[in-house]
């Protein structure tokens, strides 16, 4: 694995920022990680990795109160009942209970190769379970978050705070097929999302730990510049063989690195605007 930067892992990483203290670049909340199964499977806990459950998982602030999410739903539906209403409490549990299976199928795919029959296989259960015509389920995971928040929810302070976590995933609540960006937050009162011992980075530490167990090689500060189905340029000049390559780097970096340049074929790429800010804070209490 070659890697342009000193320290690997990208947003998912920490690093020294002042002396002797660490903060994480990007992620701090690992989320879908902890739902995908990959942690137990490559026995990450073996070679160090130990998460602490968050819970609650995210705070609402606004003037005049503080929407708490939790990972017990009951305990978050109480949250809501008091600042929003009983009607909007009601309905996140009946949202909650609508598309927890629903996201589990999504989950599921994720294990399959992207094709129509993996994709009919993960949610051929759900269609029957729930007895809902393919088409109709296929409708409500292609609209917008913000469609669902408005038929669902009233009180704007609940909708605002699950946009934000829509919003994560990058693409704004209003674009088309962000209703299961917005579902995620069913996972959270299945498991509750981690935080690292020792920081976001030690998810990646432990990756290349265990990489290096099964005779993986990670040189970092040493990036690719042009790539092959069957080879990677580094920096430096060396040019490593393989039986196949796998770019993990943004899809218009890995056209750069593939030699492709034709405009009307990156046009055809829409690209979203992802956008995130995180605030650290260094306090003596």
């Amino acid at each position: 694995m070659v890697e342009r930067d000193d320290v690997v892992g990208g947003a998912v990483s920490t690093v020294e920022r002042w002396p002797g203290v660490h903060v994480d670049r990007g992620s701090t909340l690992h989320v879908m990680v902890r739902h995908t199964g990959i942690v137990e499977e490559l026995e990450l806990e073996a070679v160090g990795l130990d998460y602490i459950d968050t819970d609650p998982w995210a705070v609402s602030l606004h003037d005049d109160a503080a929407l708490l999410f939790s990972t017990d739903l009951e305990r978050t539906w109480k949250s809501i009942d008091e600042v929003c209403g009983r009607h909007d409490a009601d309905a996140y549990a009946n949202f909650v209970e609508r598309w927890t299976p629903r996201v589990q199928a999504m989950l599921a795919s994720f294990h399959r190769a992207p094709t129509a029959v993996g994709l009919a296989r993960s949610f051929w259960p759900l269609g029957r379970r729930v007895r809902s015509a393919g088409g109709e389920l296929a409708r409500e995971f292609l609209t917008s978050a913000d469609h669902v928040l408005d038929s669902c929810f009233h009180d704007e302070r609940l909708k605002t705070a699950l946009a934000w976590w829509s919003a994560q995933a990058g693409p704004a609540p209003h674009e088309v097929s962000t209703a299961p960006m917005l579902a995620t937050a069913a996972l959270m009162h299945l498991r509750a999302p981690g935080r690292p011992r020792g920081g976001s980075g030690a998810l990646t530490q432990a990756l290349v730990r265990r990489l290096e167990q099964l005779g993986g090689v990670v040189r970092a500060g040493d990036g690719a510049v042009r790539v092959t189905d069957r080879t990677v340029v580094t920096s430096s000049g060396e040019q490593i063989s393989a039986r196949a390559v796998v770019s993990a780097t943004h899809v218009l970096t890995t056209l750069d690195l593939l030699g492709l340049h034709d405009e009307a074929q990156r046009a055809r790429l829409r690209v979203g605007t992802g956008l995130g800010m995180v605030l650290r804070v260094l306090t003596d209490r």
